[in-house]
């Protein structure tokens, strides 16, 4: 997964690091102080992508809030949705739809697939 993308997340959200928090914490504050505008629709997206898809939480309970949330959330912003259960299911299939497409553009010559 990469980390940079809510590390990014967090940094306009809160204008500093996160410090001493592990990547499920990250992702909790970000959708706890979720903001469309200020991180912009694309890197909204792909919070939602990263949270639903490749995060790893400590138990079930906690699973559960966040990425039940960020299910939520991503309503939103991905119209593929449409009458859908926002499931992770749903998610993945978003996710490798989008990868397949930037691999036939060509657009993913430098950057790590996941």
């Amino acid at each position: 997964m990469n980390n940079d993308i809510l590390t990014v997340a967090y940094l306009k959200l809160f204008e500093n690091e996160p410090v001493d928090l592990e990547l499920w914490q990250i992702a909790k504050e970000i959708l706890n102080n979720w903001n469309v505008p200020k991180l912009g629709e694309e890197l909204a997206e792909e919070c939602i992508l990263q949270i639903v898809n490749h995060v790893r939480f400590p138990n079930t309970e906690i699973t559960k809030e966040i990425v039940g949330k960020a299910e939520e959330l991503g309503v939103e912003l991905f119209p593929e949705i449409g009458i859908h259960d926002p499931s992770m299911d749903v998610y993945e299939w978003i996710e490798n739809k989008r990868v397949a497409e930037k691999l036939k553009k060509g657009e993913w010559e430098n950057q790590k697939i996941i």
